[in-house]
């Protein structure tokens, strides 16, 4: 199939590659495993065990590896040293996982992680970060004023449309997906604060949204984020979406 972004399809020797990877190594560690119940320990139990495949692992006993390329068979003589995972190899796991998604047999939840190099895996793990802190929020709010700050007036445009997406998502508690996408001009509604007088904001959540109708209630540092977006945006009308492209 195409590769993603590129609108080539994969060349009948990469095919053959990643088919070598999944039937000599990928068959064998994960034969036992449903892709429902994949945790992120998994992937890295993975990577140690092909970095010691040759040494302490099946292929210890192994002396000679045989591949086809254009119908011819070669064969290799095996080193038995610890090694990294092949080009791509992490690549063609994370594709099994986005197939799987696409297609509906798992959640997007249930994708574990999955990381990009096998290199100093033992310090991607200590670094990794399964939410935001307020800490890190922080840095983004902080920070994502110069993101928007580019000469190029196309691409200021558009990240200016996700500054105010990230901010208003993150101050609303809105779903991204069906829930945000659905949401049109006629469904806010500004008030003031009986206490400060400050503005506030009601987003009234349409009933078909996974959570079903309910009403948020947006604090003056939301509300105000808001009237800039509708100030900001090519506003047309109470139909048109608060989130528009």
């Amino acid at each position: 199939e195409p590769v993603s972004g590129s609108g080539k399809a994969a060349s009948l020797t990469q095919y053959q590659t990643y088919k070598d990877l999944v039937e000599r190594y990928m068959n064998d560690f994960f034969k036992r495993k449903n892709l429902d119940s994949f945790k992120d320990e998994d992937i890295y139990a993975y990577i140690e065990w092909r970095r010691s495949y040759f040494t302490t692992g099946p292929g210890a006993a192994i002396d000679f590896v045989e591949t086809m390329r254009k119908g011819k068979v070669y064969r290799h003589k095996v080193k038995h040293e610890p090694v990294e995972l092949r080009s791509g190899e992490l690549a063609a796991i994370k594709s099994v996982f986005a197939f799987a998604s696409k297609e509906g047999l798992i959640t997007a939840k249930q994708i574990p992680e999955i990381p990009k190099s096998s290199k100093n895996i033992k310090d991607i793990k200590k670094t990794r970060h399964p939410a935001f802190s307020k800490e890190h929020w922080k840095i983004v709010e902080e920070r994502i004023g110069d993101y928007i700050n580019t000469r190029n007036e196309e691409d200021r445009i558009s990240r200016t449309g996700f500054k105010y997406y990230m901010l208003i998502m993150a101050e609303t508690g809105l779903r991204p997906g069906m829930e945000h996408s659905s949401i049109r001009w006629r469904h806010v509604e500004f008030d003031k604060a009986d206490d400060s007088g400050e503005g506030i904001a009601y987003i009234n959540v349409p009933e078909e949204t996974k959570t079903g109708s309910r009403v948020i209630i947006v604090a003056p540092h939301g509300a105000k984020l808001i009237v800039e977006l509708k100030e900001w945006t090519a506003f047309a009308g109470d139909e048109y979406p608060l989130f528009a492209n």
